[in-house]
């Protein structure tokens, strides 16, 4: 038997007169009883919304929207628990001109890995690509967002088909997945992808930016070897139109510098405003070939055109050796020890108010995180003038360095903390790190901590180690207010004669504690997703994007064919989350 909640009762009384003036009539009250068969369902469970009413009429109410419309006066309806908090049901009812309402209150409770559940998932397989046996498939770079103006989100997807070890021998395919409402697709009407690189650009890294100031999004494409990239497109830019993005010829990016692009390679990236004009420049700092110093690509009305950093720009040509030559001396240290700029990030990093570069960097003698901190002319970074070490490597092995650096506010404080993911190329060794921003009026320290303080201290170490995904997403994950972390990757590469590749999925849930002393810790709960996921075990990629707009991140799962001639067909399949509906 249900419990009645929330009974309301409304009544209006009237004497109604016949024509006659006969007998006077009373209208009885309204009556409305409305209960729930579990008011605190777990994830996934069911529960059942059961209401009872004398009214000739009766409608459904819910701030959600899940529950609206006309209902029998009397009735139930089986829900399945979704959403985490409160959702409340409400009805009101009437009988002539006389209403009354009621409501009862459900509270779902939910895990923090019930918001990646891919069970039973819808999904639609959106294209294929056939490749030889010999193939060697790696997803380098994706990128999300609206790129035909539609309003929905897009993905980007960077593949390389490495073919042989020789250098130059790649073909890489850039595949666009335009966004698409899925209750439309039909056999008539697929989701399909675009392959738009048809102009020989070489890349592995995509970077989103509004090139040409019309308030779209575009994509730039960017090598980052200059053994790859000789001869052919080591920069290509894909501008935003209402049809998609459409590939732009080699004199779009006007070049009226010494910097020659004949084999790019750029190490590290990033967006910042360089010119102060309120919108955003890329910063590219190269390793090699004919791109081996800092320049910026600034967009504009017209497009986008290079420029050099400051007082770089003198040299011709503009190379390190070139500058060593010309007696800056720095550069000849990045040159006897084969300086690599890895990764680079943007982060408040001393008590000056002012946004330092920070630089994860590979060197003869191992991996090393410089502070730049000065500025030539209040714009350009001074790279004469570093802070070296500025942070300790947290990695044991002396080859480790960061191949991610991010700022946000891990701890919750109003201060960016800086998140690392270091690498061990010659041991397969990765490391999570934080490096928090301390600030303290005892000492009067304001500054990134030195040390790892992030409670990451596991070293996860594999044999023949395969990346899933480059990706390591970091986003509020189960909607409380802290920043969470994703990672993916899988145990072996795919080959025609291999066993099934083992998945992992693992997210970190940051939690506060408050200790009986009512202060407060903070820790990272590790979870394994890798059994619960629900996902496709045979896939060898994943890549992350809210197709469906539900407010939960959806996939695009790579999933392998092997031919009757032995070539494989890469299937690219949309699964849709289902933690939230």
């Amino acid at each position: 038997m249900f419990k009645a909640k929330n009974l309301i009762f409304l009544s209006i009384f009237l004497l109604l007169v016949g024509c006659s003036g006969g007998d006077d009539e009373l209208i009885n009250a309204v009556e409305i009883t409305i209960s729930s068969s579990n008011e605190e369902p777990n994830y996934n469970e069911t529960y059942t919304i059961s209401w009872e009413s004398n009214a000739s009429q009766c409608y459904a109410q819910s701030i959600t929207g899940s529950w609206l419309g006309e209902l029998e006066p009397s009735g139930s309806q089986d829900f399945i628990a979704k959403r985490e908090g409160l959702a409340n049901y409400g009805l009101q009812c009437r009988t002539s001109i006389n209403f009354a309402s009621a409501s009862t209150d459900v509270e779902v409770q939910k895990d923090f890995i019930d918001y990646f559940d891919f069970t039973n998932a819808e999904s639609f397989n959106v294209g294929s690509l056939t490749f030889n046996s010999d193939s060697d498939i790696r997803v380098l770079d994706n990128s999300i967002s609206d790129f035909n103006q539609d309003f929905r989100l897009d993905l980007i997807m960077l593949i390389e088909d490495e073919r042989t070890p020789s250098a130059g021998d790649s073909e890489f395919y850039i595949l666009v997945f335009y966004g698409q409402d899925p209750e439309l697709i039909t056999d008539e009407n697929p989701y399909s992808f675009v392959e738009i690189n048809n102009g020989n650009c070489v890349a592995d890294m995509l970077i989103r930016n509004d090139y040409n100031f019309d308030s779209a999004p575009d994509l730039m494409t960017v090598s980052s070897s200059h053994e790859d990239s000789l001869g052919k497109r080591g920069i290509c830019f894909f501008i935003s139109t209402p049809d998609g993005l459409v590939l732009q010829d080699e004199d779009y990016l006007i070049n009226d510098t010494a910097l020659d692009l004949t084999a790019v390679n750029v190490g590290s990236q990033l967006i910042y405003d360089l010119t102060t004009d309120g919108r955003p420049d890329v910063f590219m700092m190269g390793n090699g070939g004919s791109t081996d110093l800092p320049f910026y690509v600034v967009p504009s009305e017209s497009g986008p055109s290079i420029q050099l950093n400051f007082p770089l720009d003198t040299l011709n040509p503009y190379t390190r050796s070139n500058g060593c030559n010309e007696g800056l001396v720095f550069l000849c240290d990045w040159i006897a020890n084969d300086y690599q700029f890895k990764s680079s990030v943007l982060i408040s990093a001393d008590s000056d108010g002012v946004l330092d570069l920070v630089h994860s960097i590979s060197t003869i003698d191992g991996g090393q995180y410089n502070l730049y901190n000065t500025r030539l002319d209040n714009i350009y970074f001074d790279f004469s003038a570093p802070v070296l070490n500025f942070i300790n490597r947290s990695i044991s092995d002396p080859n480790g360095y960061a191949v991610t650096l991010e700022a946000f506010d891990a701890n919750i404080d109003g201060n960016l903390d800086l998140f690392s993911v270091e690498k061990n190329e010659l041991s397969n060794i990765f490391k999570f790190n934080f490096y928090e921003k301390i600030i303290s009026s005892e000492d009067e320290t304001n500054e990134l901590s030195a040390t790892n303080n992030g409670d990451f201290f596991e070293e996860f170490i594999f044999n023949d180690v395969f990346s899933f995904t480059n990706e390591i997403l970091t986003f509020d994950v189960n909607f409380d207010g802290l920043q969470d972390i994703f990672s993916s990757y899988t145990e072996l590469p795919f080959k025609t004669d291999n066993a099934q590749s083992e998945k992992h999925f693992l997210a970190y849930e940051k939690i506060y504690i408050t200790n009986e002393d009512e202060s407060v810790t903070q820790d990272w709960i590790t979870q394994d997703f890798s059994e619960s996921i629900g996902i496709n075990g045979q896939s060898v990629s994943n890549s992350w994007v809210d197709f469906d707009m539900d407010n939960d991140i959806d996939v695009v799962l790579i999933i392998p064919e092997v031919q009757e001639d032995f070539s494989v067909k890469y299937n690219f399949e949309i699964y849709l989350n289902n933690s939230l509906f």
